[in-house]
């Protein structure tokens, strides 16, 4: 009985020291892996920058512009300067040619340098037209009358619309014809009103030089002085007028008097199609307010094809001639 206690008491302690064994390696196991990966760590420090993506393809690259560069005159290649897959650049040489007949390359040259000025003065008026294409009041006053609608095709020197000034009173007065001589359109003008004893300064806006024949065998030649109305002065009111400029001063042959209010006629300097319409009938426009806009394919595309044809000649005086370089 005694033996059999013992051998219990043995088994006990084995098992007990089998089991502390266990948990002590195990535990000496994690320690030293935790320890590992600590040892293993590095730290790094982050910056804020760009992504970049990159994508390969293949494909093939067109140019934006594509020109033909032809000689304008006769001759033998002398020298070629480029070769082809050069990069070049506007103006520059290409080829140098020889000709025995010097003064015909010369005339020629002073043609395409002609032909390169009268496409400019034709580029400076097809750009002048384009400013066109936006139709303004000349004057301030009072749409009496608007012509046109959107989407009317008009030509140049079509009516669009009719203003009325409100704003100024127009006096018709007769001058001689040395004073008219004299005197030009912008001079300042003095009058004074015998009905309601007022003085005003104003400017001459027309002269007429068709002699009328006044009382006493003398001729007078019409002039137009503009004055602002103030909202007194009625059609038919007299009015006493004098010029003054660098020449002197010249006081009218008789009493003018203020005619009707003036009315403006506002045309298109252009043809095309109508953009939009800006003004209303009836409603008063200051002077430079848009009235219309007019759209024109033709004077862009001529635009296009004038400085594709400029283009074209200068390139063709990029040649040396003889020794010369023509540029």
């Amino acid at each position: 009985m005694k033996i059999k206690k013992i051998k219990v008491l043995t088994t006990v302690l084995i098992v007990a020291g089998a089991a502390f064994a266990f948990i002590y390696f195990r535990q000496k196991a994690t320690v030293s892996s935790a320890n590992e990966v600590s040892s293993n760590e590095v730290q790094h420090t982050v910056a804020r920058g760009d992504i970049t993506i990159s994508v390969s393809e293949s494909g093939t690259v067109n140019p934006v512009d594509k020109r033909s560069v032809k000689s304008e005159i006769d001759g033998t290649v002398d020298t070629v300067y480029v070769t082809e897959g050069d990069s070049v650049k506007a103006n520059q040489v290409l080829i140098s040619l020889k000709s025995d007949t010097s003064d015909d390359v010369s005339t020629k040259l002073n043609d395409i340098n002609l032909n390169i000025e009268k496409l400019q003065r034709e580029l400076n008026e097809l750009y002048e037209n384009r400013e066109n294409l936006n139709i303004y009041s000349p004057i301030s006053g009072i749409l009496s009358d608007v012509k046109i609608e959107t989407g009317d095709n008009i030509n140049s020197g079509s009516s669009i619309a009719t203003i009325k000034d409100t704003d100024n009173s127009y006096i018709e007065v007769y001058f001689t014809k040395e004073q008219y001589e004299n005197i030009s359109v912008g001079d300042t003008a003095s009058v004074f009103m015998p009905k309601s004893f007022e003085t005003c300064e104003g400017s001459i806006t027309e002269k007429n030089s068709t002699p009328v024949q006044m009382g006493g065998g003398i001729f007078g030649y019409l002039v137009t002085v503009k004055i602002r109305n103030p909202g007194g002065f009625s059609v038919g009111d007299l009015a006493q007028v004098s010029i003054s400029n660098l020449q002197g001063t010249y006081q009218a042959i008789e009493n003018g008097t203020i005619i009707d209010v003036m009315e403006k006629d506002v045309t298109s300097k252009v043809s095309g199609k109508i953009k939009s319409v800006d003004a209303k009938k009836g409603l008063y426009i200051k002077n430079g307010d848009i009235i219309a806009a007019i759209e024109s394919s033709d004077i862009e595309f001529e635009i296009a094809v004038k400085l594709d044809h400029q283009q074209q000649k200068t390139c063709s005086t990029g040649i040396t001639l003889l020794g010369k370089t023509y540029l």
